[in-house]
């Protein structure tokens, strides 16, 4: 999986939409074994996430126009344009409130919207719209305070293109707690689960970043609320947990996504040494990089 990192300086700075749904109803389930009418983006749904029924939002009240977004974006043509060109529809699949799950409002999360994205078909479209989520997200966290967080399901139905993706990427997939990627099979939508993670110097992230998870089969994206969360931090950061780290331990969730982050970089380093000795002839400077690469491996195997 990639490690798509967005820059905060590198985001336009937005007119926020507003996506509160104040007084969303919570919808009237079927006493019957058939699907309630709830919002769905290529079969994703807050069931099928793994969220209570109570969170989901009715199908006709889901649908999100793009306009909602990228009219009100003080943002770059070439933005606006990936925009429209990545993303197909936008739908919100469940708003996770604090009085809806027995929570409290934490210090920097009022409620969290479940917004299932899907992405266009085509050449290139294998590439989640990095720039875009974040975007979103920001836009979404900037409209109140404390933030409303969103978490995303990128939604894709060319498997051919998500393998381009993952072909494409740099990120050292085995550093990851998911295991390794499906096989991509013809038919089958496939998911990312991502959040944008605000930096945090004091626990080593310098920067916000969109963080994406693996890709997965949709039928297999799922997500789980923690039961001994108290505040809707700890939500939140349980829900960032499960996308980046592949747990549900909302405790000290930056601090472990820095380590993570320095896992990767000193993994690169090791593998840009590994090059740099096998096309090296001179003696003296392949034992120099040998110590190099002893020093990364060493720092790699503590971390």
């Amino acid at each position: 999986m990639p490690d798509s990192t967005t820059s905060e300086s590198t985001v336009p700075e937005l007119a926020v939409p507003d996506l509160s749904v104040p007084d969303l109803p919570v919808p009237k389930l079927a006493r019957t074994p058939e699907p309630p009418d709830i919002a769905r983006c290529h079969g994703v749904s807050a069931l099928s996430l793994g969220l209570p029924s109570t969170l989901a939002v009715e199908a006709k009240r889901g649908r999100i126009p793009k306009q909602t977004f990228y009219r009100h974006m003080a943002a770059s043509a070439r933005l606006k344009r990936e925009f429209v060109d990545s993303v197909e529809s936008i739908t919100m699949l469940a708003l996770i409130q604090p009085g809806r799950i027995g929570m409290a409002v934490g210090t920097k999360t009022s409620e969290i919207a479940v917004l299932g994205v899907d992405c266009r078909s085509g050449k290139g479209s294998g590439k989640a719209p990095e720039q875009v989520l974040a975007a979103i997200a920001q836009a979404v966290a900037h409209a109140a305070k404390p933030a409303r967080r969103v978490l995303f399901a990128v939604c894709h139905d060319d498997p051919a293109a998500w393998d381009a993706a993952d072909a494409a990427s740099d990120f050292p997939h085995d550093l990851l707690a998911h295991g390794a990627p499906d096989h991509a099979q013809p038919g089958i939508g496939f998911a990312q689960l991502a959040v944008w993670r605000d930096a945090n110097e004091a626990a080593g992230l310098r920067k916000g970043t969109l963080r994406m998870g693996r890709r997965i089969p949709c039928s297999r994206a799922t997500v789980t609320l923690p039961a001994d969360a108290r505040t809707m931090d700890d939500v939140w950061d349980s829900l960032c947990a499960q996308v980046i780290l592949g747990d549900a331990d909302f405790h000290a969730v930056d601090h472990r996504i820095a380590v993570l982050d320095r896992r990767h970089q000193l993994q690169k380093a090791a593998d840009k040494l590994r090059r740099q000795i096998e096309r090296t002839s001179q003696v003296a400077r392949r034992n120099k990089l040998w110590d190099e690469l002893r020093a990364v491996e060493k720092e790699l195997h503590a971390t």
